[in-house]
C-alpha cells in the first residue's frame, strides 16, 4: 500500500508543477492535482474495506474446511459444531468490528464533510 500512496503522491506533485510552469493552465493543473488527492483518501479506504471482505472469506473457508476435517475424521460431535459456529462467528465478528466500529464512523464523516465541500464522491 506504501507504493500506491507514493505513486499517488508523485502524481499529485507533478500536477502542481505543472501548475506552476504553466500559468495559462494553472486551474485545470491545479484541479487535477486536488481531486486526485481528495478522492484518493476516500479510494484507500475502500480498499480497506475490500480487504476486509476478502478475509472474512478466507476466515469462512478455513472454518469450512476445518470443519469439514474434524467430521471426516470424528463424525459430528458438539466439538465439531462448537467449531463450525466458533469459525462463522469469528468471520461476521470481522465484518462487525471493521463496519460497524468507531473507524467506520469518522470515515462516513469525513465522506459528508468532502461532499459538503463539492468534492466528488470516492465510491
Amino acid at each position: 500500500m506504501a507504493g500506491y500512496v507514493l505513486m499517488w503522491l508523485a502524481l499529485v506533485t507533478q500536477w502542481i508543477r505543472a501548475s506552476r510552469q504553466d500559468p495559462a493552465r494553472r486551474d485545470t493543473c491545479l484541479r487535477y492535482g486536488e481531486v486526485p488527492a481528495m478522492v484518493q483518501l476516500g479510494w484507500i479506504a475502500e480498499r480497506y474495506g475490500l480487504l476486509a471482505i476478502i478475509a472474512r472469506g478466507e476466515c469462512l473457508i478455513g472454518a469450512i474446511g476445518t470443519l469439514r476435517a474434524i467430521v471426516a475424521n470424528h463424525g459430528w460431535s458438539v466439538d465439531a459444531a462448537l467449531v463450525g459456529f466458533d469459525g462463522t462467528a469469528l468471520a461476521f465478528g470481522m465484518w462487525w468490528v471493521y463496519f460497524k466500529g468507531r473507524g467506520s464512523e469518522r470515515l462516513h464523516t469525513a465522506l459528508r464533510k468532502l461532499a459538503a465541500e463539492g468534492a466528488p464522491h470516492p465510491t
